[in-house]
């Protein structure tokens, strides 16, 4: 029985091909911990809107609801009765 040959790309060419393999693996492992990266942000974005309502909450409690806070000043203004 005869064998058939065995094509092989050139050692330059498997080179390159490792090379370009290797660079795509690596971009692939950056882009798996900037998801990481992106979910513990978001999570303390969210923790932070959580601390931000309950905050809320305790103005109201003392100036009542129908008001508006300068974030500059912190002067109050009554919107609406």
């Amino acid at each position: 029985m005869k064998k058939t040959p065995i094509l092989k790309i050139t050692d330059t060419e498997l080179t390159k091909l490792q090379e370009l393999n290797t660079e795509s693996n690596k971009i692939k492992s950056i882009i798996g911990d900037l998801e990481l990266q992106k979910i513990q942000i978001i999570e303390e974005h969210n923790e932070l809107l959580r601390e931000l309502k309950v905050h809320e909450k305790d103005l109201v409690k003392k100036y009542g609801e129908k008001i508006k806070i300068d974030l500059t000043t912190g002067n109050i203004e009554q919107v609406g009765k």
